[in-house]
């Protein structure tokens, strides 16, 4: 009997302290995941408006007749410039970024959370 209770004050030493370094309740584990998916819509945004102010297109008006027809026929042809490969890469290496450190403050976080339970 001594050895159950003396086990279980252990256990609950040891569960109490490793408990003091997590959330202590739902709104600081809420407080951090706010916080969390803000700095993930303000990477994502950033990513989003660099992408788009380094994009370069070239629109050119192309005459189309293949024969006698009443009314000419014109399309738009739009051709993206070669540094937009770039920069789209430049676009989802950033959003890979927000998403990992998404993933990863968002677990870490969790289990906070979870070892205060």
């Amino acid at each position: 009997m001594r050895l159950a209770i003396c086990v279980s004050l252990a256990l609950a030493a040891g569960v109490t302290s490793f408990g003091a370094s997590a959330y202590s309740n739902s709104n600081e584990y809420n407080n951090k995941i706010t916080e969390v998916q803000q700095k993930y819509k303000i990477d994502v945004a950033a990513a989003n408006k660099a992408y788009v102010d380094g994009r370069r297109s070239t629109v050119e008006l192309v005459y189309a007749n293949t024969g006698r027809v009443a009314v000419p026929q014109y399309y738009y042809m739009v051709r993206d410039d070669w540094p937009n490969w770039q920069n789209w890469q430049n676009w989802q290496n950033a959003v890979n970024a927000a998403v990992a450190e998404y993933t990863t403050n968002a677990q870490a976080a969790y289990n906070n959370y979870i070892c205060n339970w």
